[in-house]
């Protein structure tokens, strides 16, 4: 994603499926969409292209905040619009429908 012609493929491919109706997007292991030579930058290529789109921006886009890379656990860090899949709530909330001590 470091490239700007991928960067314009993914969000053209994106734009494709907003126009069919599709209302959001989850990204799994999304801190790889924002990695530099220099690890994660919110500020990369491919966040700010879907901060600055007009459709892209106003749509449900979720990241899984994390991945096995240098730098890889960045939650709290994808900037707006984004939101983040959080593990930590997750297993959190799996343990207590299991009936896991607290």
């Amino acid at each position: 994603m470091t490239h700007r012609r991928t960067v314009q493929m993914v969000v053209d491919s994106m734009r494709h499926w907003a126009a069919l109706g599709v209302d959001g997007f989850r990204f799994d292991l999304a801190t790889t969409l924002a990695r530099g030579e220099l690890g994660f930058d919110r500020n990369s290529n491919f966040l700010a292209a879907v901060q600055a789109d007009p459709v892209l921006s106003r749509l449900k886009l979720i990241a899984e905040p994390w991945d096995v890379g240098l730098g890889g656990y960045q939650v709290g860090n994808f900037p707006p619009p984004w939101a983040e899949w959080n593990d930590q709530y997750r297993d959190t909330v799996r343990g207590f429908w299991k009936g896991d001590e607290a």
